[in-house]
């Protein structure tokens, strides 16, 4: 019981520490939904800056544009007003060249003033097409980065409504497990409650077998008193018996003196033969009874030895399928290690592509991919762990179903041990009644008080519905009584045995004795050192 209740508790821890892991698996999912929920976040925000970027960069190059076409505008402006201007000179100068031939030196000076102007401005006009050119280049550049923005933007966003739906998946798929693993956890404690239970049917039916056992203590006190006291009237018969020697001395000595006397002792003597020869018939019957209750009494000793042979078979299979439950227990610890390291080299791996997204922005398309492949990884592992604790399951139900059949396989050998110590106890109190010289032998006592016809009787059927439960198969003592020996087996150990019972059918002898003392007296369950004191008394 020790050992199931031991059994028990380590099943109890067992499924404390998997509810313990089932809760930091749930505490780890959640921290990395929580970890992906700001990783979302955080790219959103990024996308919101990015927008706002393109806008101001947008709006930017709008006002660059309108500057530059403002500038285009006045330049084009200048350039109408320089040319009007030169026309109205060259006209002016055409005129006075042709009415006034005196200022001819103050025009040339201010014609060639006016063509140092105009140089000026074209080299200035020419400059400022240059600008415009590179405005334009700028603006077509700027304009092909907006488009790239945009697409970029587009395409992000489009990144973005696959990441939620991804995302609204995922929380599904935790929903789901988080409800799967709360289910499996209810289990586990409906479990542990039904073990508890059966601890407690099983401490009930300990203290039970305490008590019954506080009995057996008693009874085998009440026995050994008894014992005691029959060993003081062993010891005041024998001193009897010497006092009777003394007597049958003095007669001797007196039957000299007288013929008459001797008449009668011869007589007497005759008597005695007569008694000696009945009570020798009578005590090789019962040695050919004792024989055979012996080799009966050895068969279920080997019987019992077979049991436990089975019962050591039972064990070593359940020893094995203890290694087996804990090498499954051993392969679910190691994976769920794996997992954990894997699930750490996860997050360290998700920290770094954060790094690096941080740094590239336009990577998001290959950490998608790569979230991808790791969410199947997990889903794999899931699968599997659902199959190991399915596993572990059967392999429970198996270790009942042997605890079952081991329990029933003792509780068998517990009633046929109960039946053979019936019977070894009967026979012993029988062999104590016909010692010879004690009072209580079966010359003194009652036909009613050594009918050990009736006890082996009633002991043979004890043990015979011991051994067959169903009823079946089973022989009577009546079959067995009429296959014993005949007369001539019987009269071999007549003179040798010192019984004084006329009339009793069965009796006990020294050879029984000898023989099969020690095993009767192992079955009722003595020490050692009083199967050798009851060996010396009884021989």
């Amino acid at each position: 019981m020790k050992q199931i209740d031991i059994m028990v508790a380590h099943k109890k821890s067992e499924w404390e520490g998997r509810t313990h892991a089932l809760e930091t698996c749930l505490k780890i999912r959640e921290q990395e939904l929580k970890t992906l929920r700001g990783q979302l976040d955080v790219t959103h925000k990024e996308v919101g800056m990015l927008h706002q970027q393109v806008e101001e960069h947008e709006k930017i190059k709008q006002e660059m544009t309108m500057e530059y076409k403002q500038e285009l505008k006045k330049l084009h402006e200048e350039l109408g007003i320089l040319k009007r201007s030169y026309e109205k000179l060259q006209k002016k100068q055409m005129r006075e060249f042709r009415g006034n031939t005196k200022n001819h030196r103050e025009d040339r000076s201010e014609i060639e003033r006016l063509t140092a102007k105009i140089e000026e401005f074209r080299q200035k006009s020419l400059d400022w097409e240059k600008q415009r050119l590179i405005y334009q280049q700028q603006v077509s550049s700027l304009e092909a980065q907006r488009k790239a923005l945009a697409e970029q933007s587009e395409i992000i966003q489009a990144q973005l409504a696959n990441r939620k739906q991804k995302l609204e998946s995922v929380e599904l798929s935790s929903q789901s497990e988080i409800q799967h693993l709360s289910s499996k956890l209810e289990r586990a404690n409906d479990t542990i409650c039904a073990n508890e239970l059966e601890i407690e049917r099983l401490t009930m039916r300990v203290n039970d077998l305490v008590g019954t056992s506080m009995t057996v203590l008693q009874e085998q006190q009440q026995k050994e008193e008894k014992l005691r006291e029959s060993e003081k009237l062993l010891e005041a018969l024998q001193e009897e018996k010497r006092e009777l020697r003394a007597a049958l001395q003095s007669q001797e000595n007196l039957i000299h003196e007288g013929r008459m006397q001797k008449e009668q002792l011869q007589e007497k003597v005759k008597a005695a033969d007569t008694q000696h020869a009945v009570e020798a018939i009578s005590l090789e019957s019962v040695s050919a009874t004792c024989k055979q209750l012996s080799q009966e009494l050895m068969e279920k000793y080997e019987e019992l030895k077979r049991m436990e042979a089975h019962n050591n078979e039972y064990r070593a299979e359940i020893k094995k399928l203890k290694e087996q439950i804990l090498q499954g227990e051993q392969s679910y610890s190691s994976a769920l290690e794996g997992m954990k390291m894997e699930i750490s080299h996860l997050t360290q791996e998700l920290h770094q592509r954060d790094i690096s997204i941080a740094s590239t922005k336009g990577s998001s398309s290959d950490m998608e991919k790569r979230l991808k492949a790791e969410i199947q990884k997990a889903e794999e592992k899931a699968v599997e762990h659902k199959e190991i604790l399915d596993q572990l399951e059967s392999l429970k139900l198996e270790n009942r179903h042997l605890s079952e059949m081991v329990m029933k396989f003792e509780l068998g050998l517990h009633e046929l041990e109960s039946g053979s110590v019936t019977q070894a106890a009967a026979i012993l109190a029988h062999c104590k009644l016909c010692l010879p010289g004690s009072s209580n032998s079966c010359a003194s006592a009652s036909p009613s008080s050594w009918d050990y016809r009736a006890l082996c009787r009633t002991s043979w059927d004890v043990t015979s519905e011991a051994s067959s439960p169903t009823g079946e198969g089973g022989v009577s003592y009546s079959e067995r009584e009429a296959a014993l020996p005949g007369d001539t087996q019987l009269a071999s150990g007549r003179s040798s045995s010192g019984c004084s019972c006329p009339d009793a059918p069965l009796c006990c002898t020294s050879s029984f004795v000898n023989q099969d003392f020690v095993l009767v007296y192992t079955l009722i369950g003595g020490t050692e050192s009083e199967m050798k004191r009851w060996f010396a008394l009884v021989t």
